[in-house]
């Protein structure tokens, strides 16, 4: 006789845990415990939470059934991100895979170990273990730096297959680069290089949001001079600006003014360079987003 194994409940999974991180878009917020479970709420019309294809929108917390420790976790416009304990990477919504909608958590990437991720609007960076930078996604901005621009389009004689799945970013081998931090904008990525405070930059630049001087797309890494002059804690950046905390805790803005989305007063201008917000700079922050 089949038996149906019972759901474990958000009591019991949580159990002597405390919330560690949480991570959300406009729609919805997935939280993650120190005891390895993943709690989500919010919309899940494209399968974003996780739950299946018949839950469309959660109002109070739900457990994601993962099978897995979760170390870490980070959601996009349409999908949300989790990295098991060993390295692995699961998924809900991507908004665009090979076989379309994913509602349930997958493994999107295998047979390279894993230690970081970080999620774009739509778009998805990886940092493993050996200090390679993976990317999968749209690439129409330039977020996955291994595109040129004629190939980033979804019409693209190639085709989007080689988007979807995660590959490493484009750089010369002579460089020998390897990197120890990744951080996501909405339409961008940053790439720490390891023991250096050298960052590298690709996507869309259109308020020197990357810190690049042309306001073009950028669709292969760049060297960000104006990012390489701190050493950075986080790199929190949006569509058209970026927030960043060094190491002394001091913050710090750069892309379009609008909004008072830089903090640096009514009367500034969009800042082509990073500025010090200034109200902040007597005070030791310890985090942005």
């Amino acid at each position: 006789m089949a038996t149906k194994r019972r759901r474990q409940s958000i009591t019991e999974a949580t159990n002597k845990t405390k919330r560690a991180k949480f991570t959300l878009d406009s729609a919805r917020l997935p939280e993650i415990t120190t005891g390895g479970v993943v709690l989500v709420t919010g919309a899940g019309d494209v399968g974003q939470l996780g739950l299946g294809p018949d839950v469309l929108e959660k109002s109070r917390p739900a457990l994601v059934n993962l099978n897995h420790e979760i170390v870490d976790i980070c959601a996009g416009g349409m999908h949300t991100v989790c990295l098991t304990t060993e390295g692995k990477d699961s998924h809900g919504n991507m908004g665009m895979t090979l076989k379309g909608n994913e509602k349930l958590p997958f493994q999107i990437i295998k047979d390279v170990h894993i230690i970081k991720i970080a999620s774009g609007a739509d778009h998805i960076v990886f940092l493993s273990n050996h200090g390679q930078v993976y990317t999968c996604g749209c690439a129409e901005q330039g977020q996955l730096g291994r595109t040129t621009e004629r190939g980033s389009s979804r019409n693209a004689r190639s085709g989007i297959a080689k988007l979807l799945l995660p590959a490493p970013i484009s750089l010369k081998p002579s460089l020998k680069l390897h990197f120890d931090n990744i951080w996501a904008a909405t339409y961008g990525t940053f790439c720490k290089v390891a023991n250096s405070d050298d960052i590298f930059v690709f996507g869309l630049n259109n308020y020197n949001q990357l810190g690049l001087k042309s306001l073009t797309p950028q669709y292969m890494p760049k060297l960000s001079k104006e990012f390489s002059k701190y050493k950075w804690n986080i790199i929190s950046s949006g569509q058209h600006h970026t927030i960043s905390l060094d190491e002394d805790g001091k913050v710090y803005a750069i892309g379009r003014k609008e909004y008072g989305r830089l903090g640096l007063g009514k009367d500034c201008e969009d800042a082509a360079e990073l500025q010090l917000v200034s109200t902040l700079e007597d005070k030791k922050v310890i985090n942005v987003s």
